[in-house]
């Protein structure tokens, strides 16, 4: 499934950003310490585009399954849709100069999820 499959319009923005690993300094750099990040050959790309629903529609094709929402009050059963609803919520929170447009959003990795290597830190 492609962008265009799913919202049946082009993206209009595209962007990635690689796992990665420490490998020195692990759970030091939240305390100020060093670490020796590396950065591993998987990735997470996100394609996006605004859309006129009057709602967020988010679609992971690792879980092949779409989530569409309206704000970003995190859901009772914690699922992967939070970590989006997290990351539009500190976006606009720190750039309130920024319209808050509705998106469709559409996520792909081949980072390996659970294996710490910051599958959720890439999105």
């Amino acid at each position: 499934m492609s962008f265009k499959d799913i919202f049946k319009v082009d993206y209009s923005v595209v962007n990635s950003a690689h796992a990665r690993v420490n490998l020195i300094g692990e759970h030091t750099d939240y305390t100020g310490g060093y670490v020796l990040p590396c950065l591993l050959n998987f990735k997470t790309t996100i394609h996006i585009s605004k859309n006129d629903k009057k709602e967020y529609r988010v679609y992971s094709k690792n879980f092949n399954e779409q989530r569409n929402f309206t704000d970003f009050i995190k859901s009772r059963n914690n699922e992967w849709v939070d970590y989006v609803k997290g990351c539009l919520f500190v976006f606009y929170d720190e750039n309130k100069h920024i319209p808050n447009n509705h998106l469709n959003i559409f996520i792909s990795s081949t980072i390996p999820m659970g294996r710490g290597i910051s599958s959720s830190s890439a999105l």
